[in-house]
């Protein structure tokens, strides 16, 4: 099958993030199986210049490269791109005008797009409902309104919604009256960090704990800090909090963070 990825940053992204991270894994995995797979890609954040990468096609699309109009933008220009050429992995047929069999959006924002190829294309479309965007604090009103305009699309639109958590699967069920597919996230799972690994940030086996997420406000670190520091150090001991991530238009909570683990 021919399928097309929309809505995520990059693959390889030069920093990771949790839709792109998905896309690479699904992508690649299904390029393995003999797929050809092209992931539509915001120039600035991929960590490559190839063009063809673990067997996935990168295309690159242009974007406004704000914050309220860098996903939306790359997405219509990536959406555009799918009805004007489809590229194909195959040199005999390169350049030949070849349809995608699946178009997938990735996101309640870039679903609001996702009419275009259901009107103008025999592909099957599908998206992926990553996260319920409209309730994180960075947005504000109208952007609340268009990610919940983004929501009902993500489960009218295409020919099929996947959920990547039960509670957004059961959450479209209650808002919308839509079913969605339940496929959670896949994983890795490597090897615990060598003891060498672990001396280098002065931690311990066994005696940390460890968030990794952007330092937006729903994540809610501010949270674990404060819970962390009422700990009685009697019950506590050695234990450290460890906390990994980067801002995300968010530079205002990360310096909150700052200060608030400041004496520690």
């Amino acid at each position: 099958m021919k399928i097309a990825m929309i809505g995520q940053k990059a693959i390889p992204f030069y920093r990771d993030g949790g839709v792109d991270r998905h896309v690479e894994e699904l992508s690649t995995r299904l390029a393995a199986r003999g797929h050809e797979v092209t992931v539509y890609v915001r120039g600035r954040y991929v960590a490559t210049k190839e063009d063809i990468w673990r067997g996935v096609r990168l295309v690159r699309v242009p974007e406004i490269p704000t914050k309220h109009l860098g996903s939306i933008s790359s997405t219509l220009f990536a959406t555009l791109r799918v009805l004007w050429r489809t590229p194909s992995h195959s040199p005999s047929e390169r350049g030949r005008k070849l349809p995608y069999d699946i178009i997938h959006f990735h996101g309640v924002g870039p679903a609001l797009l996702s009419w275009i190829p259901r009107l103008f294309t025999r592909a099957k479309i599908v998206v992926t409902f990553h996260s319920i965007d409209r309730f994180h604090a960075k947005w504000g009103a109208l952007s609340r309104i268009i990610l919940r305009a983004g929501e009902w699309a993500a489960l009218s639109i295409p020919h099929a919604t996947i959920a990547v958590s039960q509670s957004i699967a059961a959450y479209c069920k209650k808002q919308y009256g839509k079913e969605a597919v339940y496929i959670p996230n896949g994983v890795e799972i490597g090897r615990a960090p060598a003891a060498k690994e672990l001396a280098r940030w002065d931690l311990k086996k066994d005696q940390y704990i460890l968030t990794v997420a952007r330092l937006v406000r729903h994540k809610g670190i501010h949270s674990l800090i404060e819970a962390y520091k009422q700990i009685p150090d009697s019950i506590k001991g050695e234990m450290k909090l460890i906390i990994v991530g980067a801002p995300s238009f968010t530079k205002d909570y990360e310096d909150y963070l700052k200060q608030l683990a400041g004496e520690d």
